[in-house]
């Protein structure tokens, strides 16, 4: 093999490297975000989903005709954690204000949400917040 025919290899291959860090840097960004470790300190998805649920429904049944809350006044209203918080604000974690009144299968959280490609991984629906 020639030096020539060599550095075409590696051009070739140094092209297609190139264009496969974009998407896998983008799938990891994603990854992590749905994983909830986007930061130190941030609450993995599965436990701020378990406190959400268990703060929502003692508040819901202390307040059963609660007026529209907004990302800040649901974060008040059931008291939550400080890595719970940090959650509900990543980038992947989409919230839709609500009331009490809201149908029970509205969409109160869409996890691992993408707004440029109007992706969903994950719907949260009033229903799934409240606990038997």
């Amino acid at each position: 093999m020639s030096l020539v025919e060599l550095l075409c290899v590696m051009a070739i291959i140094g092209i297609l490297a190139s264009l496969m860090l974009a998407p896998m840097g983008k799938a990891l960004r994603k990854a992590r975000g749905v994983a909830g470790v986007a930061s130190a300190g941030t609450a993995t998805t599965p436990v701020a989903l378990a406190e959400i649920r268990g703060r929502y429904s003692a508040f819901r049944t202390a307040h059963p005709g609660h007026g529209k809350l907004s990302l800040t006044g649901f974060i008040a209203a059931c008291q939550l954690r400080s890595t719970t918080s940090e959650w509900l604000r990543l980038g992947s974690v989409v919230f839709h204000p609500f009331a009490a009144d809201a149908a029970a299968d509205f969409v109160v959280l869409d996890v691992g949400a993408s707004p440029a490609t109007g992706e969903q991984n994950l719907r949260i629906r009033v229903i799934d917040l409240l606990q038997d």
